[in-house]
């Protein structure tokens, strides 16, 4: 069930004619305004360098067949968007942006879309992640429930890994993906 703040917020939100879509199928058009939305909100908010994908990484990502993307309107054009992964029975939340403008409840009602056409498609979960302090609150103001979950550190293609791991001169690493911390260390900031 959803937590009562939530819903509304999304009554608010769509009270004042603004509007929500799912879009399965992304297109370029949808593609680009997503990236350029999203690297705005990423400089809005100071992110850090794990953040800021470029054009084409989130392009790859946007063409996936199990990637759709949830986006919402307003008086000032698209207001907010966020990306979905669909895996077997479930959706994850993946990425997420919107405008310095953007009205009251545009976060909410883009998550309570995701959580109906989920539920119209026969999926069981929504999963939003996790996050920092203040994105965890906002998080669990949209269900009133959790569900039990576990991160599986596994090495799928032991030889590339190895092969990585040498080129990048790491033998030993508490970070998991051991070249992690080399390719974090390279990273302009």
């Amino acid at each position: 069930t959803q937590h009562r703040r939530h819903r509304r917020a999304v009554r608010a939100f769509t009270r004042r004619n603004h509007e929500t879509h799912w879009i399965p199928d992304i297109s370029p058009e949808h593609a680009s305004a997503f990236t350029q939305l999203y690297a705005h909100t990423m400089a809005r908010v100071a992110a850090t360098t794990d953040y800021r994908f470029g054009a084409q990484t989130l392009a790859s990502l946007m063409s996936l067949d199990e990637m759709c993307l949830v986006r919402s309107t307003s008086e000032i054009g698209v207001s907010g968007a966020a990306l979905f992964l669909r895996s077997g029975n479930d959706l994850f939340y993946y990425l997420g942006a919107s405008a310095d403008d953007r009205p009251a409840g545009t976060n909410n009602a883009i998550f309570d879309t995701a959580i109906h056409c989920a539920q119209s498609r026969g999926l069981r979960s929504l999963h939003l992640g996790g996050g920092s302090e203040s994105l965890r609150d906002f998080k669990s103001q949209i269900a009133t429930g959790t569900v039990p979950y576990s991160v599986v550190q596994r090495i799928i293609d032991e030889p590339r890994y190895a092969a990585l791991c040498e080129t990048l001169g790491v033998s030993d690493s508490t970070h998991f993906p051991a070249f992690r911390a080399k390719l974090v260390e390279r990273r302009p900031r």
